[in-house]
């Protein structure tokens, strides 16, 4: 086995590449959908971005399965509707 990383074969360098991807598309899904949702406690959201920015993939795969039960999306409001156009029965001048 090598003794460093500089010449391990093509099939390790593209393997370390894609556990590499998982975890970083992970992490940024993880950290918006984290940004995105409200908590019941302001403090919970620093703590849980706290959790994700210092422990990068680990804490991106712990949030998912813990803290994403604790805050929801919030609820915005449905635009107003406005009234149809309905044409005058006076024709134009």
């Amino acid at each position: 086995m090598p003794a460093d990383m500089s010449s391990a074969g093509p099939v390790s360098q593209v393997m370390g590449a894609l556990v590499f991807g998982a975890f970083l598309i992970t992490w940024v899904v993880a950290l918006l959908d984290c940004l995105a949702r409200d908590f019941d406690l302001p403090e919970d959201k620093w703590k849980w971005l706290l959790v994700l920015v210092l422990t990068s993939g680990v804490g991106a795969v712990i949030y998912l399965f813990v803290g994403r039960a604790h805050g929801e999306f919030p609820k915005y409001a449905a635009p107003a509707e406005e009234p149809p156009i309905v044409p005058s029965s006076k024709p134009f001048p």
